[in-house]
C-alpha cells in the first residue's frame, strides 16, 4: 500500500473548465439489479461510434443522486462520463436511487439504500449487463464513485461481497473511490480483491481521510490487492466538482444531524483528474 500526501504546487491543464463541451448526449439503457428487490435501475450511456470492444468504466453517483432537479445529470458526473469517452472508452453513469423513488438521501437518518450491503448489487447487475454487450471489452471494465457511490465501490470489489454476489466471471480491472467513508467497511476486516485507487480531501470532516488511510492500513495485513492513497491538501469534501463553492451544510449519515463542508478545491481537483485517468489506462493496458 502506498499513501501520498498530495503536493498541489504543480500545475496542470484544468480539464473540466466550466464551459468545456460536451460529448454527445448519453443514451438513457434499462439494467436490473441483481439485489432483491430487481430493481430496473437507468443507466446513462456513452460509447464510440464504431461498436469495436472498448475498455468501460462504470460510475457511481454520491447520496446526492447523478440527477439535478432539473433533470439533468450532474455537473461532476458529466464532467468525468465527457473526460473518459473522450479518451474512446465506453461510459455507464447508473442511478440507484430515482428507479427506486429517491433523489437524494443525503438527509435520511436511516439510509434507505445502503453503500455498504445494497448498491454492490447494482454494481453487478450492471457488470453482467456491460459485459454482454457487443461494443465492450469485458476484460477491461474499470468502477469508480464518489462518497456514497464510493462506499459501493468499496464494497463490491471487496473479498466478502464478492463471495456473497457469487460472481465467478471476470469481475472489475481496477477501481478508484473518491471520499469514501470507511468506518463501517473498517470492522468487517476489509479485504479488496481488486488494485484500488483512493482520492481524499485533508479537510474532509464529512469522511475524514484518516479513516480510509486506517482501513486500507488493516486491508494490507491481510493480503490486500496493490492500493494508492492521495490525500489532498485543504481540500474538503467533492474536491472534484468542476462548479459552485465549499459551503457547510447538515446531513445525517445515521448519527444525528451534523454541519460539513464540501464543495470544489481547483487545484487538488487539476491534480486528481490526470492522477485518476493515468491509473486506470495503466489498467487497460
Amino acid at each position: 500500500m502506498r499513501i501520498f500526501l498530495a503536493s498541489l504546487c504543480l500545475l496542470f491543464v484544468p480539464l473540466f473548465a466550466k464551459g468545456t463541451a460536451q460529448t454527445a448526449e448519453p443514451v438513457q439503457v434499462q439494467i436490473q439489479s441483481l439485489h432483491r428487490d430487481k430493481a430496473m435501475l437507468t443507466g446513462y450511456l456513452l460509447k464510440p461510434a464504431d461498436d469495436a470492444p472498448a475498455p468501460t468504466v462504470l460510475l457511481l453517483h454520491g447520496c446526492g443522486g447523478p440527477i439535478t432537479s432539473k433533470g439533468q445529470i450532474a455537473s461532476r458526473e458529466r464532467a468525468w462520463m465527457n473526460l473518459f469517452a473522450g479518451k474512446g472508452y465506453v461510459v455507464l453513469l447508473l442511478d440507484s436511487f430515482n428507479p427506486r423513488g429517491f433523489a437524494s438521501i443525503c438527509t435520511n437518518g436511516k439510509r434507505p439504500i445502503t453503500a455498504e450491503k445494497d448498491r454492490p448489487y447494482d454494481a453487478y447487475g450492471a457488470l453482467g449487463w456491460l459485459r454482454a454487450q457487443p461494443f465492450v471489452n469485458g476484460e477491461k471494465i474499470a468502477i469508480m464513485g464518489w462518497s456514497h457511490g464510493a462506499m459501493t465501490t468499496l464494497s463490491t470489489i471487496s473479498e466478502q461481497m464478492i463471495k456473497q454476489v457469487g460472481w465467478t466471471e471476470p469481475g472489475f480491472l481496477t477501481a478508484v473511490a473518491f471520499y469514501p467513508g470507511c468506518v463501517e467497511l473498517n470492522k468487517t476486516k476489509y479485504v479488496n480483491k481488486v488494485s484500488l485507487l483512493m482520492q481524499l480531501g485533508e479537510k474532509d470532516d464529512w469522511t475524514p481521510a484518516k479513516n480510509c488511510v486506517a482501513m486500507a492500513k488493516s486491508a494490507a495485513g491481510r493480503g490486500a490487492a496493490p492500493t494508492e492513497i492521495d490525500v489532498y491538501p485543504e481540500a474538503y469534501h467533492a474536491f472534484d466538482n468542476p462548479v459552485g463553492k465549499v459551503t457547510s451544510h447538515v446531513v445525517n449519515s445515521g448519527g444525528g444531524d451534523h454541519a460539513v463542508h464540501s464543495g470544489p478545491n481547483p487545484a487538488a481537483r487539476d491534480k486528481a483528474i490526470p492522477r485518476t485517468a493515468e491509473w486506470i489506462a495503466k489498467a487497460f493496458q
